[in-house]
Formats: structure tokens, sequence, C-alpha cells
């Protein structure tokens, strides 16, 4: 297995103190896009966070205040396009998402688009800046969601809002996020706001018994597990929990590519 946070390049920096590590997506001058090098060290962190018992919370950002994350890397793709394994719901980051037993906070600043949009979606709590803005524009650049955009968004924000977005590629802002339900607060811009509303998660003991208790609910249910795996997956359990409208097999097949 490898070393922990062996990450190629400087694509993601990440400071861990106090129970919280904050990863941060350091391409501020192409706005954070999604390169290969980038995608492949967000599921490195994701596995990586999984493991190290330091972390109790996990924040992700962006580099600088314009841009959370253009999503994919446009002109790298002209010479380095998707592979197939980075997309659909067995894909490595996807997988990386479902694994990770600990809280993952979105800290949205600037432009979440797309790909970028897409990791706020499978992260546990996003929370807005001020000058945060959302939009899923894969229909304008000819790019179908890899990591879960069309199940989880409409989830979060209800089915004609998600397709008003997909059809429309039209930013939202962020008080129509918090509105809508993607976001849970607005804030000032700067991760130090949003690192208080991290600290009760790190410190709350009841969250470990909430998480079990849902498992059990799942469990009670008749819920299905994935293939080989010994629980069911924190996306799995948080549908059961809180989204009861969506169904596993729904996801896997709305999604795989």
């Amino acid at each position: 297995m490898e070393s922990l946070y062996q990450f190629a390049g400087d694509s993601i920096v990440l400071d861990i103190a106090d129970g919280i590590a904050v990863a941060t997506l350091n391409r501020p001058q192409q706005h954070n896009a999604l390169s290969r090098e980038l995608r492949d060290n967000l599921g490195l962190l994701l596995r990586d966070v999984e493991r190290d018992d330091r972390v109790k919370v996990l924040i992700i950002t962006g580099a600088g205040e314009k841009s959370f994350s253009a999503g994919a890397d446009l002109k790298e793709f002209e010479v380095a396009p998707l592979r197939t394994h980075e997309m659909g719901i067995d894909s490595a980051v996807m997988l990386a998402f479902e694994a990770l037993s600990k809280p993952v906070i979105a800290a949205v600043n600037g432009y979440a688009v797309t790909g970028g949009l897409e990791i706020v979606v499978n992260c546990d709590i996003p929370i807005a800046s001020t000058n945060a803005r959302f939009a899923d524009t894969h229909a304008r650049v000819g790019v179908l969601p890899g990591w879960g955009l069309s199940q989880y968004l409409q989830a979060l924000v209800g089915p004609v809002r998600a397709r008003y977005m997909a059809f429309t590629g039209n930013y939202v802002d962020a008080q129509t996020a918090k509105d809508w339900g993607l976001v849970l607060e607005v804030v000032a811009v700067g991760v130090g706001h949003v690192l208080h509303l991290a600290q009760p998660v790190v410190d709350d003991p009841v969250a470990g018994v909430l998480e079990r208790g849902a498992h059990a609910a799942a469990a009670a249910a008749g819920y299905p597990k994935r293939q080989g795996d010994n629980n069911w997956s924190k996306p799995q359990v948080a549908q059961h929990a809180f989204r009861p409208a969506m169904h596993a097999q729904s996801l896997r097949s709305e999604i795989s590519l």
C-alpha cells in the first residue's frame, strides 16, 4: 500500500491541524481545472484521509478567490482525454468518496462548474462563500457527467431545478444555492470562515453513533450493499437515511458509463 499523501506535483496542497484536513485544489491560474494529475491526486487524497487517524473532517476548497474548480481541463483534453476508468460509479474518485467514512465539507469559493460541481455534490456539507457561483455546463462542452451529478444534484435541489441547470448551463449564485438546498450556509470569502463549522463535527462524539445508526437502518430495510463489501457505502446510507426517494440501483444505472 502506498505511503500517505504522496501527491504527484503540487496540484493539491494539504494542511492538517486539530483533526481537520484542508485540501486545496491548487491550479489557480487555470481556475483549479481538473487536470489528469489533479484528478489522480484527488482519488489519492480521499483514500489516504480514510486511513489517516489524525483526520476527523476533510475540507476541500480551491486556491484563490475566483474558482473552487472550473471543471475538466479542456485544453489538456486535446492531448490527454479522460480515461474510461475515470468515469462512472466505479471510477477511482467515486469509489474513494463512497469508501470515505469521515465527513467532507466543500468550501466553495468562486466558480464551481461541471466537474467542480460534481466534487461539491459528492461532499457531505457544501458551504458557499458570498462570491460562489454554480453551473452544470456538461451539455455546453459536450462532456457527460462522470461523478454522479445526474443523481446527486436532483436529490439536493429537486429534479426540475437540476434539469434547468443542465439544460441552460446558467449560473446559480450563492444565496440561490442555499435557498435551493445545494449548500448549507453562505459565509464570507476564505476557508477560515468554514473552520468554525467543521470544529463541532470534530468534537461531537455522537457523530459516530449516528453513522452506525444509519448503517443499522439500512440493514433493517434490506438496503443493497455493493458486491463484495461488508458495509453499506456512505452515499447509500445517506440516501436511505435522508433521501429515501433515491434507490442505489437507479444511481448505478444512471451514472455508470
